[in-house]
């Protein structure tokens, strides 16, 4: 049986600015939708907000699905909007900062 997501009422921003640093922080803006045995999907929904650029062990694609934000992938800087899509490498440093109240769907190898 399909699993159906309405990602309006799944999105939640944190009400703090600047870089998200902790856990509970990255719990607030980060909701994990599947975990099947070969990928997984999280929503995330950033406000104002971002992380730190930092080293994952896992690769991952990113589909903008509304706002724009900062996305660093190694030394590198893009601005991207809604529709676009980012892919990324495992072990490679990557952070994501809003310019505006940001959608974004990951989809990536699982992990831990």
């Amino acid at each position: 049986m399909p699993k159906i997501f309405d990602l309006s009422k799944l999105a939640a921003f944190s009400q703090k600015k600047g870089t998200l640093r902790l856990a509970e922080d990255l719990a607030v803006v980060k909701k994990n939708l599947l975990c099947a045995r070969n990928f997984g999907v999280g929503l995330i929904c950033l406000k104002q907000v971002g992380n730190s650029p930092h080293l994952e062990p896992y690769s991952a694609c990113f589909y903008f699905v509304s706002g724009k934000g900062m996305f660093t992938v190694g030394k590198e800087q893009f601005e991207l909007s809604s529709g676009k899509m980012a892919l990324t490498p495992a072990e490679e440093i990557r952070g994501i900062k809003s310019l505006e109240r940001l959608v974004l769907l990951g989809i990536h190898d699982p992990h831990v």
